[in-house]
């Protein structure tokens, strides 16, 4: 049993090492050649149909992306523990009333995103929601309406 266990987690760890390795040629590639025809060659390989859409959207946002960055910010991986940390109501107003503070100080963006960071249980599971949407209140209020889409 535990030997199974073992193996299970290998190989994902495994699998996982296998995406990134295929991210990090994507992006090299787009760096050099994001023509439509390349996003739909990347597109078509199994797994990557999101990164063409993601590369669409981004091309539609911004002319020219920076797919190093969008690369790089993507790049999470743990391997320690994360601290446990449930934020009271105080403190999450607190917070948010800091974000709003600094985005109103901030050139307006083109993009944001917001990393619920709930799978790995760092931000607490019964505070995800209540969390984005206070969140997504924060930048309605600052930015007026905006175009969400939420991708778990």
């Amino acid at each position: 049993m535990l030997y199974h266990a073992q193996e299970v987690i290998i190989n994902c760890t495994e699998a996982r090492t296998r995406q990134l390795e295929d991210l990090e040629a994507a992006f090299a590639d787009l760096c050099d050649d994001d023509s439509e025809e390349n996003v739909k060659k990347w597109a078509a390989v199994p797994g990557m149909k999101k990164l063409g859409d993601l590369v669409l959207s981004l091309k539609d946002r911004m002319g020219t992306p920076d797919y190093e960055m969008v690369h790089q910010a993507g790049l999470t991986c743990d391997y320690s523990e994360l601290p446990h940390h449930i934020s009271t109501v105080e403190e999450i107003d607190n917070l948010m009333s800091s974000v709003k503070h600094l985005l109103k100080a901030l050139p307006k963006p083109t993009l944001i995103t917001i990393a619920r960071s709930s799978l790995d249980e760092y931000c607490p599971s019964e505070q995800v929601d209540s969390i984005q949407d206070r969140m997504l209140k924060e930048l309605r209020s600052v930015y007026g309406s905006l175009d969400v889409h939420l991708e778990y």
